[in-house]
């Protein structure tokens, strides 16, 4: 039989392991020497998250004499898929708190999931049945080349050696012998008493959120944090390279969920402490005040695009930017709207019934009744008509159009490292205005002559969210000229539209002249008048507006003044606006 045939044969049992309908596509069998989506050599085997498909590098068995080991090597794949960490949100969120845990190490997060999955998935199989050690113990003793290292080893010493003097890896061996109850050296060389506790803390993690991939991550990281800085991230990749199955995943598309952070999370990423009875002891107790809050919290957009990153998901930060505050508005959105119908005032004949005496007289139908019979017999051949009623048409509603001016001044945050709550405000607003029906124009301003603008009032979220989290930051001028080519040039609007501007004080600027000369008190009203479906500025303020003497003078001019204290109350202020001007439907969204 060919080392190929043992491996299919071997397919469905690793398949049954995990489950009975567990269905993947059959192994790709590879003498590669370099894989698409991989930048370095192919692994031993990895199951690529594109197409849901183990492959395995049959030169790389053949090499290390692995080949009594395809179950082992085939179930494991399969584990990464179904377990550990089993789909992209449960890595991404693993992947997040392994980064906070690494501090500045964070660019090595890739190789400690994959380190961490490994342990969940091989103890797994181990308590299966499988030979899971004898992998590892063949690994150590392959004479010649390093599995581990990447490189030849010294004439006279076997590869082992090699590895043992890497702390990291030690560490990762020395945790499998604790969890399997191994001979000490069975794995790697002896360990220092530091280690060791090391090693038995790492496996108690192992052991007690075996059922819970997310929730360890950190902790184990926290664990192996002191191990890389010894051994030097290029030390630690190069050696256990061959053998990251998990790491590079490249995948397409970015999962939902990733935006807020898990309940406890901060407590999760630090080294952790067990009770004699093996049960975790968080760092503190919650304030009970305060517990539960933590789901509450978010990542900031930078942190959430380099987790990304981190996990090989082919995004710019662009994009992760809008998929950010797409998800972040979300619960703030008004709900999609449902079609009304209004009953109908119009009498519909359904048919006849008995005509009873006692009756209205005026009520007979003669013609249906002298058909029933040329004899007449009150309540008995006498019939009338029935009616009822039927829905009408539906109910025609026209929704605003919304324009949308967000400052973009040096004094706001960059949408795309932190949170920018006017970004967000705004997205809110124009997402529902979206479900509405409505069109939208939004226009992301700053000094003269800085500003961001979609192609007019479109319907595309994308192109909408991409103005709204870019980034000027320079000075403070209103964009009258916007104003005035949108409302006073060119073609009458057909539909109403209400003018939003989410700023500061320096929004005061839209009564200075624009760069004809024309004063933009004048540009204001007209446009507002032409625009027919009024006008509101959301601002951020630290003092009554009605004491600011131009912002009263925009009040006059027929835009209402919503001031909030802090930017986070402009979430709110949007949430409340769209359910307001936006949404259709009946009773409170």
């Amino acid at each position: 039989m060919s080392s190929a045939d043992v491996w299919m044969k071997k397919w469905p049992e690793a398949l049954e392991l995990w489950g009975k309908y567990i269905k993947l596509r059959d192994p790709l069998l590879t003498r590669r020497k370099k894989v698409p989506g991989k930048k370095t050599a192919t692994p031993l085997a990895y199951i690529d998250l594109q197409s849901k498909q183990v492959v395995v590098s049959l030169d790389q068995v053949e090499k290390l004499g692995l080949e009594p080991y395809a179950l082992e090597i085939l179930a494991h794949e399969v584990g990464h898929h179904v377990f550990a960490p089993g789909d992209l949100l449960d890595a991404a969120r693993c992947m997040a708190r392994i980064r906070k845990a690494l501090r500045e190490y964070e660019g090595e997060a890739g190789l400690i999931l994959n380190l961490y999955t490994d342990l969940l998935i091989n103890h797994r199989l181990k308590a299966a049945g499988l030979a899971m050690e004898a992998i590892y113990a063949r690994l150590r003793a392959a004479p010649g080349e390093s599995v581990v290292a990447g490189r030849g080893a010294e004439p006279g010493k076997h590869a082992g050696q090699n590895e043992s003097a890497d702390p990291l890896w030690n560490l990762y061996m020395r945790i499998y012998e604790l969890l399997w109850s191994l001979s000490p050296r069975t794995l790697c060389e002896s360990p220092g008493p530091e280690m060791d506790g090391d090693a038995m803390v790492a496996a108690q993690v192992i052991r007690s959120f075996g059922s819970d991939v997310v929730r360890g991550s950190g902790m184990f990281a926290a664990i192996c944090y002191y191990y890389i800085k010894e051994s030097g991230t290029a030390s630690a990749r190069k050696i256990m390279q061959p053998l990251l199955d998990a790491d590079e995943a490249g995948a397409d598309g970015i999962p939902d969920g990733l935006v807020d952070m898990d309940e406890g999370e901060e407590d999760e990423c630090s080294y952790p402490e067990f009770d004699e009875h093996g049960n975790w002891i968080p760092p503190q107790e919650p304030d009970p005040e305060s517990a539960g809050s933590a789901r509450g919290q978010s990542r900031m957009p930078l942190d959430y695009y380099n987790t990304l990153k981190a996990l090989g998901i082919n995004v710019s930060q662009e994009e992760a930017t809008i998929k950010y505050y797409r998800e972040k508005s979300r619960p703030y959105l008004i709900p999609f709207p449902t079609t009304e119908s209004e009953e109908s005032s119009e009498p519909l004949l359904e048919g006849y019934e008995i005509w009873q005496p006692g009756q209205m007289i005026e009520r007979i139908n003669w013609f249906q009744s002298l058909l029933r019979s040329p004899i007449v017999i009150p309540g008995y051949t006498t019939v009338q008509n029935r009616y009822g009623t039927t829905e009408g048409q539906s109910t025609d509603r026209s929704p605003m159009d919304l324009d949308l001016y967000v400052d973009c001044s040096g004094s706001m945050p960059r949408p795309s490292i932190s949170i920018s709550y006017p970004a967000l405000a705004g997205a809110i607003v124009a997402l529902s205005a979206l479900r509405s029906g409505s069109s939208v124009q939004a226009t992301l301003w700053s000094g003269p002559n800085q500003w961001q603008i979609t192609e007019g009032f479109v319907r595309d979220e994308t192109a909408i969210l991409a103005v709204l989290t870019g980034y000027i930051g320079g000075g403070t001028a209103f964009p009258l000229h916007i104003l005035r080519k949108t409302y006073l040039e060119g073609k009458p609007r057909s539909r109403k539209t209400h003018i939003l501007v989410i700023s500061d004080d320096g929004v005061d600027t839209i009564l200075q002249n624009d760069e004809k000369g024309q004063p933009g008190a004048d540009i204001a009203a007209r446009a507002l008048e032409a625009a027919g479906g009024g006008g509101t500025f959301a601002l951020q303020l630290y003092s009554d507006w009605e004491k600011n003497g131009p912002l009263v003078q925009c009040n006059k001019l027929g835009f209402q003044i919503h001031q909030v204290g802090s930017a986070q109350d402009l979430t709110q202020f949007a949430r409340d606006f769209a359910r307001k001007n936006y949404y259709a439907g009946k009773g409170k969204p």
